[in-house]
């Protein structure tokens, strides 16, 4: 009887862990000052990116939406839409089934 509820509580476990590293992941990035402004010229480079991952999101074209994503938080740590691009690759991995990855 027990071994029928274990895998209802393990997806909670994961969604959990899941909404957990997004609110984490979005408070620290609202209370830390973060590095100095991007140049202009990585300012126009970094919003292209972001967007063409947005766009690619929207477009439901997740697996190269989430490359972009990535792409956008190694290259532009301290960009403007990082916090955003954190949260989205976080809410896709749950969708996908990997919530203790995200």
């Amino acid at each position: 009887m027990r071994e029928q509820f274990l895998p209802i509580r393990l997806g909670a476990l994961r969604r959990s862990a899941a909404v957990l590293v997004v609110a984490c992941a979005a408070a620290l990035f609202s209370c830390a000052k973060g590095p100095p402004a991007l140049p202009e010229a990585d300012r126009a480079a970094a919003g292209d990116l972001f967007s063409r991952a947005a766009s690619l999101d929207a477009a439901g074209v997740d697996d190269q939406a989430m490359v972009l994503y990535q792409d956008y938080v190694a290259m532009y740590p301290g960009g403007p839409n990082a916090p955003q691009a954190l949260v989205r690759l976080a809410q896709m991995e749950l969708a996908a089934g990997r919530a203790l990855l995200a």
